[in-house]
């Protein structure tokens, strides 16, 4: 980690996501990471990084700076926006969300201050599935320029943090973050998300370590099965530069 005000970090392409976020924290800076802090910085990263500041400081593909990498001939380069080889400079541009070029060894990127998220989660019984689609499409409009919203339809664990009313069942999982906090966040489009009243209402303050241990979105150590075909991610990259996310 570098230290402030550069708001810059190193990163082994192997590490967890967690790792870095609890390193991060302790400095009130966070990287652009997603709701599943057990996935790697290098996949995250280089297959574009969307997550919860995204529409507020842009994709984690976009604040890649450099990569170390070992090419197909055994050679170890630097990947930068100014590189002395034309080359090493386009394979900065394959890195930040084309999937990379060759073998990333290290990373080096962007931070965001950020001390506190307001972020958390609402669940609802999934005969409500129909009438809560169609109230988060109507409040996207509405929201916060910073909020970002996933949601999805997953099968609840069968202990805590849910409820026992919904542990063991189909449930709709409305997952939400912004480093602006609740005032900026549209009350017309917070009405509307809970005029069907939630099951369970997990919104709040979150400090950023939060991130590093899944508690945004409550995400369990053991995984939830989720129907990938029924979640969506509300908003586009304020910031991203990268080819392909505008």
């Amino acid at each position: 980690m570098t230290p402030a005000p550069s708001r810059t970090a190193e990163s082994n392409a192997l590490r967890l996501l967690a790792i870095d976020i609890r390193l991060q924290a302790r400095c009130g800076l966070l990287g652009r990471s997603g709701s599943a802090p057990d996935v790697g910085v290098s996949g995250y990263t280089f297959g574009g990084g969307v997550g919860w500041l995204a529409r507020s400081e842009g994709m984690a593909a976009a604040a890649l700076r450099t990569v170390d990498y070992v090419d197909g001939r055994g050679t170890i380069r630097r990947a930068a926006e100014d590189a002395d080889d034309l080359a090493d400079r386009d394979a900065l541009w394959a890195f930040r969300g084309g999937g990379g070029v060759g073998v990333a060894a290290r990373l080096e990127f962007g931070l965001a201050a950020v001390h506190d998220l307001w972020a958390g989660y609402l669940l609802w019984p999934i005969e409500h599935l129909e009438a809560v689609i169609s109230a988060w499409a109507a409040a996207l409009p509405r929201v916060g320029p910073a909020l970002a919203t996933t949601i999805s339809v997953l099968h609840a664990p069968r202990f805590p943090p849910f409820p026992e009313s919904l542990r063991g069942t189909p449930v709709i999982h409305l997952a939400l973050a912004s480093p602006q906090g609740p005032e900026h966040a549209s009350s017309t489009g917070q009405q509307r998300l809970t005029r069907r009243a939630p099951g369970q209402d997990r919104r709040g303050i979150r400090r950023a370590l939060h991130c590093a241990q899944g508690q945004v979105a409550a995400r369990p150590r053991a995984g939830i099965p989720r129907s990938a075909a029924t979640t969506a991610r509300a908003g586009s990259p304020a910031r991203s530069r990268a080819p392909g996310f505008l």
